[in-house]
């Protein structure tokens, strides 16, 4: 590099004094004479009053103090000594041969009408500069490559025509396209001389890259899509008639008429700073596809920032249906797009969805987006729409009032179903999150994790009269296990049918009745609504497909007090149901609920059905929940609250708190506990629920399919007597009794089949099966449990599904039986078949295996007559009621064989201990012995 050593004169002239030796050489006069020249070349302006130093300074200075009349960017462009720039006040400086101005730039000084020109700048790349006027009245435009100065307010065309090229700023201003920023005129379905602004916005999306594009909003405008003349769709049906809505006539293209919509395709890393403008669509617009919103296909990376878009529904009034080709009008639709993010973004009142998120035809299924902070509210069909998106996350976000807006018109519902706030079902939503969202009075479903939503958690979300609805899917593998944490619920309703679900944390709040909405318009209520419901129809649990399900830390409150809710003196009074719940799960873990004033009453007095649990869902763990009810309330219901039906015997049933009044039509007491087994290594100890059992159920006793020993002790009914009997039985010897404890006079009214290999149930592993009945007349009901203790004879353990009672119908009711015969040889007929041991009023009569239907021998007086109860039971269940020992009593309570109330076997040396003779006895095979 050459150095040149510098003075300047008071003058600011420069003078050279001496030039800086190289090597000990000076340059020579002709050397330096080029020097200066080539000095001046870089350094002078050719434009008077720019040539020094002082006459720049003074520019500047003037920019800085903020002096009147002068160009910030043209200040600073001239003070870095840029003059090249291309003066375009006239058509004639845009048209031709503009090689000579090429590269510069070019400053709009006037508004110049270009007559309809078709002007083509894409050879010249050059730079646009705001000097105060712009192009109008053309054709169309093609920028080709182009920069501009970079001022965001800079206005450089009309909407007369259309622009392409290529921005090659880092933002692209859609001020520069001429926008009118004037929808605040709109009054309703007037003008008011409002002008549309989406061939503005459309001709700044066309200068858009294709890749790493920001494209910014103006502040706080207002801005009017479409100009109200596109065409409608045809519809042999007369629309406005009745309150249904019609579809589209078929065979028509679903795109009529003109975009007026704004479609990206393609576009990578795009920004959209919408600064908190608002697009609102032309109320005189047709509800056609081409006046959609925004349409966003094959955008990854998208992000969408501080935009609101108003589909002008209500003066539009659509009443076209959810048609396919004729339903994509969203607000923001988003296709086949990873990675999208919206923030703070609006989308009401849209003539069909205010978000669609998903996969477009042929497309793939997009994953990872983000919404924080937006709002769709008033929408049509729904306020977003799932189909085909995975890994989503929303935030704060609001999805309301889908299908709520009602007709100018004729007054009819402006809406298509669904109706929903958000539904999913595009048969693959995995993983999506919903947290701190609000949903509220949608006509549909308020969030509908529909088919394919799997994986996917809702949390601290308010449904405000609303419902979350999941069903289940006929594909297992894209189903189910979503969860459902610390939500809130006023006056909504929950059904998830899915399956694997974790509800946990939610809160109730119900103070009125739960809304229905009608077809009218109007609206209404639900009749015996469950507030909270649970299933799993296809039983995918079983098929591995999902989790178990479980319910846990829920607090539901009814405000049973409020004057919504009629007294029940009142002469109005028909009934009512608050927070009814309806669970039947295969294993569900339903533990730590608490529920408050939950009333169901179908009647002055009549009890319904409050909680259900499992009516066919088996090995439900019910524990540590508590059913309140407050003072006040029972003294506003003082009949009949309501009943729990806990179904199908639970796995667990312990610790829980049950007001008193309640009612039940569950097989067990549900005031008692049964915790789950204990299991201590190769010993287990596990009980039935109290309750009462029929005369023809029996306790299914479900243990390992391997050799152990089995201690079954049951305490007397208050029916029998007091007593408790103990018995030991051995699935190696299915034969093998032992009764070391027998205490009460009727110690015998229990009796056990031998062991036989069967299936569990509950955990659907072989096990060993022992059928528990009492032996007590007449078909009675006995109240009792059984508490069953397993001893492994190898050592090895099992979980505590392998350990299960079951109480169930066992024995078949021969009504047709007759007998005939004499005291000790009695004919039956009636009965269907050979093989089976008989049962008189509950009474095993036939103790052997050889009966048939002729010739067998009874130990009975009396045939059984009219009034008896006949039953029957395979052979293969063979009872047995063995006295081993351990008796006390009276010589006439001394066991003996047959009939009600006794034994089928005496083993030979039992001990009885005779209070009556002071004595002890032994058995010798046919009678009792002192010793």
């Amino acid at each position: 590099m050459i150095y040149l050593k510098q003075e300047f004169s008071k003058d600011n002239i420069m003078v050279q004094k001496t030039i800086r030796e190289w090597n000990n050489n000076q340059y020579s006069a002709t050397e330096v004479a080029e020097l200066i020249k080539e000095l001046d070349d870089r350094t002078k302006s050719s434009q008077a009053g720019y040539n020094s130093i002082d006459e720049l300074a003074s520019k500047v200075k003037v920019v800085e103090q903020g002096g009147s009349g002068v160009n910030v960017d043209s200040a600073y462009e001239v003070a870095v000594a840029n003059p090249n720039i291309h003066i375009v006040n006239d058509v004639s400086d845009i048209t031709g041969d503009q090689s000579a101005n090429a590269g510069k730039i070019w400053e709009l000084q006037a508004d110049i009408d270009c007559a309809g020109a078709v002007i083509d700048l894409s050879a010249y790349n050059i730079t646009l500069k705001d000097g105060g006027g712009k192009l109008t009245n053309f054709t169309s435009i093609n920028l080709g490559d182009f920069s501009t100065d970079g001022n965001p307010n800079a206005v450089y065309f009309d909407q007369s025509g259309t622009i392409t090229g290529e921005s090659l700023d880092k933002i692209v201003h859609l001020e520069w396209f001429g926008l009118n920023k004037n929808a605040h005129l709109l009054s309703g379905a007037t003008i008011n001389g409002a002008l549309p602004d989406h061939i503005a916005i459309q001709n700044s999306m066309a200068v858009l890259p294709v890749d790493g594009a920001t494209w910014a909003f103006p502040h706080n405008a207002k801005m009017m899509q479409g100009d109200g003349t596109n065409p409608d769709y045809t519809y042999n049906d007369t629309p406005y008639t009745g309150n249904g809505n019609v579809r589209p006539d078929l065979g028509q293209p679903s795109s009529i008429g003109v975009l007026q919509g704004f479609e990206f395709f393609g576009y990578t890393n795009l920004t959209i700073l919408g600064n908190g403008s608002t697009i609102i669509a032309n109320p005189n617009q047709t509800n056609i596809t081409s006046n959609k919103g925004f349409d966003f296909r094959d955008c990854d990376n998208l992000s969408i920032y501080n935009l609101k878009y108003d589909g002008n529904v209500l003066y539009r009034d659509p009443y076209l249906i959810d048609y396919n080709p004729y339903h994509i009008q969203h607000g923001f639709g988003i296709y086949s797009s990873d990675n999208f993010i919206l923030e703070n973004i609006e989308s009401n009142n849209c003539v069909m969805d205010g978000f669609y998120i998903g996969k477009r035809s042929g497309g793939k299924v997009g994953q990872g987006g983000v919404m924080r902070d937006c709002k769709a509210l008033y929408n049509y069909r729904q306020g977003m729409s799932v189909v085909s998106y995975d890994f989503c996350k929303v935030y704060n976000s609001h999805f309301s009032f889908t299908g709520r807006t009602i007709s100018l018109v004729d007054g009819r519902i402006l809406g298509t179903s669904p109706y929903a706030g958000v539904d999913m079902e595009g048969r693959h939503q995995d993983s999506w999150l919903f947290e701190g969202c609000t949903i509220e009075g949608n006509r549909g479903a308020g969030l509908a994790p529909h088919w394919g939503t799997f994986n996917s958690t809702v949390r601290n979300t308010t449904f405000i009269d609303d419902s979350l609805f999941e069903p289940q899917d006929v594909d297992p593998e894209v189903n189910g296990n979503n969860s459902y944490l610390n939500n809130t619920f006023i006056n909504s309703t929950v059904d998830l049918n899915a399956g694997g679900s974790t509800f946990s944390g939610n809160i109730f709040k119900i103070n009125n009745e739960i809304i229905a909405y009608n077809v009218d318009g109007s609206v209404g209520v639900i009749s015996s609504p469950i507030i909270l419901k649970m299933q799993d129809v296809r039983n995918y649990y079983a098929a591995g497909t999902v989790r178990k399900s479980i319910v846990s830390n829920n607090f539901i409150y009814v405000d049973a007090m409020s004057a919504n809710f009629l007294d029940e003196a009142d002469p109005a009074f028909t009934g009512v149901s608050m927070a009814r719940i309806l669970i039947d799960l295969e294993d569900v873990v339903f533990e730590d609920n608490e529920i408050i004033n939950q009333i169901s009453i179908n009647d002055v007095g009549g009890d319904g059905s409050a909680t259900i649990i499992n009516l066919t869902g088996k090995g439900s763990r019910i524990n540590n929940n508590r059913w309140l009810i407050q003072p006040d309330v029972r003294t506003k219901y003082p009949n009949n609250i309501g009943r729990m039906s806990f179904g199908y015997y639970p796995s667990s049933f312990d610790k829980n708190e049950i007001n008193i009044n309640y009612g039940s039509i569950s097989t067990f007491d549900i005031q008692s506990n049964m915790p789950k087994p204990d299991i201590r290594g190769s010993i287990v100890r596990f009980s039935s629920l109290g309750g009462t059992i029929d005369g023809d159920e029996a306790f299914k006793i479900h243990v390992p399919n391997v050799n152990g020993l089995v201690k079954i002790s049951v305490p007397n009914s208050t029916s029998q007597g007091s007593g408790f009997a103990e018995t030991w039985l051995d699935t190696s010897n299915p034969s093998y009794r032992n009764s070391p404890i027998a205490i009460g006079a009727s110690e015998s009214g229990w009796y056990f089949s031998d062991p036989k290999l069967s299936t569990n149930p509950k955990s659907g592993n072989a096990s060993f099966m022992i059928a528990a009945r009492h032996d007590t007349s007449g078909n009675s009901n006995l109240e009792t449990s059984i508490v069953v203790e397993w001893f492994g004879q190898n050592g090895d353990t099992f979980s505590e599904e392998q350990f299960f009672i079951e109480r169930a119908d066992f024995a078949q009711t021969a009504s047709d039986a007759t007998f005939t015969g004499t005291e000790t040889d009695w004919t039956v007929t009636g009965i269907p078949a050979a093989g089976y041991q008989l049962l008189v009023n509950n009474s095993l009569q036939v103790l052997t295996t050889d009966y048939t239907l002729t010739g067998s021998t009874f130990s009975f007086v009396t045939p059984p007559g009219a009034n008896d109860v006949v039953m029957y039971i395979p052979t293969d269940e063979q009872f047995r009621k063995v006295y081993t020992g351990g008796k006390s009593g009276t010589t006439a309570q001394r066991p003996t064989t047959g009939g009600l109330d006794n034994y089928t076997e005496i083993k030979f040396g039992a001990v009885y201990d005779n209070n009556e003779t002071s004595q002890k006895q032994y058995y010798n095979g046919t009678s009792w012995i002192a010793y």
